[in-house]
């Protein structure tokens, strides 16, 4: 990550993860730290994931400072690649609408 960073050369502004595969906590984390917007998409991952990792998203941004740069999150894709939603399987998607209206998104 630091390498595309650096070859990005202040370029690089969002960068779409899925949160279920290995490392993407990680991921998330340098995203933030090199002022990179995360995007969830692409992803297989369970509504608790999901939920888990764009507040973390969300926080990574918070704390990083960047002028210019949202703190909050994005996701690539809705809906597309993802599994529809099950009641014993909630899908990934509904987390960012499941919110109060009046708290702060977990993603733009």
């Amino acid at each position: 990550m630091t390498e595309l960073v650096e070859a990005a050369a202040g370029k690089l502004a969002t960068m779409t993860y899925a949160p279920e595969l290995p490392g993407a906590a990680a991921l998330v984390d340098l995203m933030t730290f090199h002022g990179v917007t995360p995007s969830l998409g692409h992803t297989d991952c369970d509504d608790a994931t999901a939920a888990a990792s764009l507040t973390a998203a969300r926080e990574g941004l918070e704390s990083a400072g960047f002028d210019g740069v949202s703190s909050l999150p994005t996701v690539t894709h809705l809906f597309n690649g993802m599994p529809p939603m099950h009641h014993r399987s909630p899908a990934p998607w509904p987390p960012p609408f499941a919110r109060p209206r009046k708290a702060r998104p977990w993603w733009n």
